[in-house]
């Protein structure tokens, strides 16, 4: 059955679709191999349920220049691909609808494809819940990018040069769970007014990665700026230019992992975070911060009863603060983490 509904499969090549040939197959316990041949290119389509639902299939396409000139043409044996990986492969622009009636997919991985530009509509599948766009050249997001790709639950951004971010981007996307957006270039005014609605309707999100970017929240982070992300577990702000005061993530209670590491915090209080009694892992690396009573250690344990542990390599703290540190850590049953190899682990 496998020979038959791939014998015809067409998928996506330099320029235009061509017919594939299966010229090989190997069998394991765990799954099978068809090896397919397009333009003389060898690539293997994998039937393993570790990467797709039962009965689907995965295609790799394995090093072609993929640009707008690409013309859709698709058997009925397209709708059973639920898995895309693009390697080696060189895209630069996805243009609308690029993936035609490949209406099964559900993973698309086009991570290291050199693309700068994706047009609107371009991810109108049906079924798609993640995909991997990381370590490209994108510099905007427009409002519809993903429109169309309505079920996606994660999506990876990390490593590009984003620094525009349309306020619409991800607000349609109500099962959106994980985004990454790690290692761009995002700054204060990237998201649209004030830097704030563009989490409006992101009730889903769980994980959000703004770590590595250009965040100069210098006076006080605002206290809106995530108030959409009412059932945020997972914040990482590490590596900005954040400072945060009284009040801050009030709108984020659900909050278990809280990472503001290396950013401009050269004062911190733990009564700010007073509303974040769900907090489990705190991350204060590398902020300056010089005084153990600056983050009232003796409090530690009634502001945050869930805390489990907490990060304070990288700052100021005198030999002396350090070993109150450590006592009054080891006294609450709270995990010091460390960074660089400052304490022994």
């Amino acid at each position: 059955m496998l020979l038959r509904f791939l014998a015809a499969i067409i998928c996506l090549c330099s320029i235009s679709c061509v017919q594939f040939k299966v010229i090989a197959e190997k069998k394991s316990d765990a799954s099978s191999y068809i090896t397919l041949k397009c333009n003389e290119t060898e690539m293997t389509v994998d039937n393993s349920q570790e990467y797709c639902a039962l009965k689907s299939t995965r295609c790799v396409l394995s090093g072609y220049k993929i640009d707008n000139k690409y013309e859709a043409s698709h058997p009925k044996e397209a709708y059973y691909i639920s898995c895309l990986i693009f390697d080696k492969t060189t895209v630069h622009m996805i243009p609308t609808k690029f993936f035609g009636t490949y209406v099964a997919v559900k993973y698309i991985d086009l991570s290291h494809s050199k693309i700068h530009k994706i047009a609107d509509l371009a991810f109108e599948l049906p079924l798609l819940t993640e995909i991997d766009l990381s370590a490209n050249e994108l510099i905007s997001l427009t409002a519809d990018i993903f429109a169309g790709a309505n079920h996606l639950e994660t999506i990876n951004l990390s490593y590009n040069k984003i620094s525009i971010l349309d306020p619409q981007t991800f607000v349609k996307l109500r099962s959106l769970s994980d985004l990454n957006l790690s290692h761009n270039n995002l700054f204060n005014n990237s998201f649209g007014r004030d830097g704030i609605d563009w989490t409006d309707g992101m009730e889903s999100l769980k994980t959000l990665d703004l770590s590595f970017n250009h965040l100069t929240y210098q006076h006080v982070l605002p206290l809106q700026a995530f108030s959409g992300l009412s059932n945020l577990i997972n914040l990482n702000l590490r590596s900005n230019q954040i400072v945060i005061d009284y009040g801050a993530f009030s709108s984020n209670q659900n909050l278990q992992t809280l990472d503001l590491s290396y950013n401009k915090m050269t004062y911190f209080d733990l009564d700010y975070l007073l509303s974040l009694e769900s907090l489990r892992n705190l991350y204060l690396h590398g902020n300056g911060i010089s005084y153990a009573d600056q983050i009232n250690l003796d409090d530690v344990k009634t502001i945050f009863p869930e805390l489990e542990s907490i990060g304070l390599s990288e700052n100021s703290f005198s030999c002396e603060v350090l070993s109150v540190i450590i006592k009054k850590m080891a006294k609450a049953s709270i995990h010091l983490v460390v960074e660089d190899g400052m304490f022994k682990k």
